[in-house]
């Protein structure tokens, strides 16, 4: 009688301990899940962040050069033109200087 207590008594002590185990071992899963799910989204945090800045680059390079391009069209039209629209070139580029401006204040707004 003594003797099946006492294996009793070891078997529920040796399932106590691996419940006690089983737990620790999941809390500690768990804890790690929980990094790596917080480390997944800031990854994709961080990938989409990414492509949006690729997106404005592009778009601040094709203002830039569409804005290269129309400063050479005014140029050669100056040319050509200076001497009989002044008023309508000075007028032409100041519109673009301005809109220039105000497209850039727009990406500033949206970095």
């Amino acid at each position: 009688m003594k003797k099946q207590f006492l294996e009793e008594w070891a078997n529920n002590i040796q399932t106590d301990i691996a419940l006690a185990m089983e737990k620790k071992i999941m809390d500690i899963d768990h804890k790690y899940d929980r990094k790596i799910l917080s480390q997944n989204e800031e990854l994709a945090k961080i990938r989409k962040e990414k492509r949006l800045d690729n997106k404005l680059e592009a778009r601040v390079s094709k203002i830039e050069d569409d804005t290269a391009q129309m400063k050479m069209d005014i140029k050669v039209t100056s040319v050509s033109t200076h001497f009989r629209f002044p008023s309508v070139l000075h007028c032409l580029t100041q519109f673009l200087k301005k809109k220039t401006q105000q497209v850039q204040q727009q990406i500033l707004q949206l970095l």
